[in-house]
């Protein structure tokens, strides 16, 4: 098996992915795997599972709703990184795996690797006009900002592409205890921006070709407006209807031979093929 920044870069290559920011790690999953993802509000302990069933060829991969949007889009990958390793059975994987298995950190660096590959680094901060071992904290806040990675993760990748020491490394943390995405984003001015990716990250959100398929169905008077806001999460049905009409989304005029499925009686959305 390849290394897990080898197999990283592997899949941003076969992607087109390049070394951009990947904006929405679900989509990027949903796209390229196949796979259904989705986020639920999970007890504190629980981070993220996913389920692959070798009969039915189905992936689900679930991930708490959080306040801390960085680590909610690390744990994406992370489960695609178990995926990517081919070791990923039809048992259920959950996070926090507190096992110190090889298995387990592979997942971990190809999650880094991904989100913040080292040739990202040098591209970046070259083009900010940055030279190696001359790097500020408002360096790594950029890196933190537009690559949506933890400052660990960013310090990792910084230390590893060597644009920091060792001891900046050791010494950054020391010397600011407040080290965080939210503190960077405070003294650098887009906590506004990160607040509004907060928000995102604490809603649930339901996989997108699931609505896609729901709203087809309801479109085509298969299934009822309330099996539809179902699936999109929304409680209001009346704000909800009106809202799909002035999106000129509507089920058929006529009602022959419609057959409107309530919430019970959905889980044919959830298909193995894309």
């Amino acid at each position: 098996m390849k290394s897990p920044r080898d197999q990283a870069s592997a899949f941003r290559v076969r992607h087109g992915l390049g070394d951009a920011p990947i904006r929405d790690m679900f989509q990027v999953v949903e796209d390229f795997k196949g796979a259904f993802v989705l986020s639920r509000k999970f007890p504190a302990s629980q981070e993220a599972f996913t389920v692959h069933d070798e009969e039915s060829g189905m992936t689900i991969i679930a991930v708490g709703t959080s306040d801390n949007y960085e680590r909610q889009r690390f744990s994406v990958a992370h489960e695609l990184g178990h995926l990517e390793s081919g070791r990923m059975s039809a048992d259920v994987h959950s996070l926090p795996d507190f096992t110190s298995s090889k298995d387990e950190t592979w997942a971990h660096d190809f999650a880094r690797h991904l989100l913040l590959p080292l040739g990202a680094v040098e591209k970046y901060l070259t083009n900010l006009g940055r030279s190696p071992l001359n790097v500020t904290i408002e360096s790594l806040s950029d890196l933190v900002r537009v690559f949506g990675v933890s400052p660990q993760v960013a310090m990792i990748q910084l230390r590893d592409s060597k644009w920091i020491s060792k001891r900046d490394f050791e010494e950054w943390p020391k010397r600011l205890p407040s080290l965080t995405s939210r503190g960077l984003a405070m003294q650098f001015g887009w906590a506004s921006e990160r607040e509004g990716l907060v928000r995102a990250s604490l809603s649930p959100r339901r996989p997108t070709r699931v609505v896609k398929a729901a709203t087809t169905a309801y479109q085509r008077g298969e299934i009822s407006l309330e099996a539809l806001a179902q699936v999109c999460g929304v409680h209001d049905v009346t704000a909800f209807q009106l809202t799909l009409e002035n999106s000129d989304i509507r089920p058929p005029a006529t009602t022959e031979e419609r057959s409107e499925r309530g919430p019970e009686d959905l889980s044919d959305l959830y298909r193995a093929s894309p």
